[in-house]
């Protein structure tokens, strides 16, 4: 329970920090659309998730504090995704095997929301 309320205080102050930083026009407002490929071959679009709270988490599979919140952001997910909360996962690995390391990620820590590869 204290590693989800560092967890929660932390990113707290890393919002606070980001949202100060930059002009008031540029601070709100929604993420820009987006298509990307989950690693189950599923089109995933942002457009589809309107009117939901929608939490983007980028990571890579070789992060350690990547690792280590991943089971807090999947008790988090079950907790709440009944009542309209998301979690979009997009992991930043490139090479000829982050298919295979994103998808060992997610087996090892049974992460059961979208997890997507951004090739860009």
């Amino acid at each position: 329970m204290k590693r989800l309320y560092y967890f929660f205080v932390a990113t707290f102050v890393v919002v606070m920090f980001l949202s100060c930083s930059r002009t008031e026009k540029a601070a709100g407002g929604s993420a820009p659309a987006f298509v990307l490929s989950t690693i189950k071959s599923q089109i995933l679009n942002l457009n589809d998730y309107r009117g939901k709270v929608v939490m983007l988490e980028f990571f890579a599979s070789w992060c350690p504090p990547c690792q280590m919140v991943a089971p807090e952001l999947k008790s988090i997910y079950e907790k709440y995704r009944g009542k309209g909360f998301v979690i979009l996962a997009i992991s930043i690995d490139d090479g000829p095997n982050a298919l295979s390391a994103v998808n060992n990620f997610v087996n090892e820590f049974r992460i059961p929301f979208p997890v997507m590869i951004d090739r860009s």
